[in-house]
């Protein structure tokens, strides 16, 4: 199956990505301890996206009315290749040829995917909460990337100057 299509399904790997996301975060905080504050700050942002979920993933399974899947939109191979781009980050992190600025990219291209890939406009509802929430996670998403484009700007300028 490429697709998924009942809501606890796509929360389950909504969740798990957050909580891999989180733990790049928390790595590249290690690995770079002059911006350890910053990838904590967006790290701690990730564990409450996971956290919500949660929440979302036992509202849903109360009353799954409430929330259906959009069929189609949500391709189990991006999540799952995504997922492990993700892990091969972590996993290159120690490297000491993982710079900084790679780090930064790394974090605006997963940003950029959850963004352009619409990952939370998976679900139709016309619950207004639903809705906030799902919306909440995009706006925090892209945030987070101008945040980290930010910072690779002024890394970049500063490294010219």
């Amino acid at each position: 199956m490429d697709a998924l299509t009942l809501p606890d399904q796509v929360t389950e790997k909504l969740l798990s990505f957050e909580l891999i996301l989180a733990k790049l975060y928390d790595t590249f905080a290690e690995r770079f301890p002059e911006q350890q504050q910053f990838w904590l700050d967006i790290a701690r942002q990730e564990k409450g996206h996971a956290k919500v979920l949660r929440k979302f993933d036992r509202f849903i399974s109360e009353r799954p009315d409430m929330a259906n899947v959009v069929l189609g939109r949500f391709p189990l191979n991006l999540i799952k290749s995504t997922h492990d781009r993700i892990q091969d980050f972590i996993d290159q992190a120690n490297d000491p040829d993982f710079t900084l600025v790679k780090a930064l990219e790394a974090a605006v291209q997963i940003e950029r995917t959850i963004i352009e890939q619409k990952f939370y406009e998976v679900y139709d509802s016309d619950n207004e909460q639903i809705k906030i929430l799902l919306t909440l996670l995009t706006e925090e998403s892209i945030q987070h990337a101008q945040k980290i484009k930010n910072k690779l700007k002024e890394l970049r300028q500063y490294e010219n100057s």
